[in-house]
């Protein structure tokens, strides 16, 4: 065998192939690899698969609403962000007596 057959990628790959299952650090790392892979799949998956069904639900209640009935998404979630700084206005404080004085430790 001369030089020329150790330069061709199909024993490039055998050889690599070899060194790779003969390696138990180099098995590790392929298998911690492949886990990792294969979990990051999974997630982009899963995050895909929620943005498809927000994507359906919105036209869903888009086709089944009246036209202009549909707030948008930054009208309602400004309304809900006010709800809540009002809400907590109203709350009482923790640590203060209910009359609204102070308490000794304050």
């Amino acid at each position: 065998m001369g030089l020329k057959h150790f330069t061709d990628s199909r024993v490039a790959m055998a050889v690599a192939a070899t060194a790779a299952v003969c390696s138990p650090k180099t098995r590790a790392m392929l298998r911690r690899g492949a886990v990792y892979g294969l979990a990051g799949a999974l997630r982009a998956g899963d995050a895909l698969s929620t943005f498809a069904r927000g994507v359906a639900r919105v036209a869903q209640q888009a086709a089944a609403a009246p036209p202009g009935a549909m707030k948008t998404p930054a009208k309602a979630s400004a309304k809900r962000a006010r709800k809540r700084r009002s809400s907590r206005k109203n709350a009482p404080v923790k640590g203060r007596a209910e009359s609204g004085q102070r308490t000794p430790n304050e």
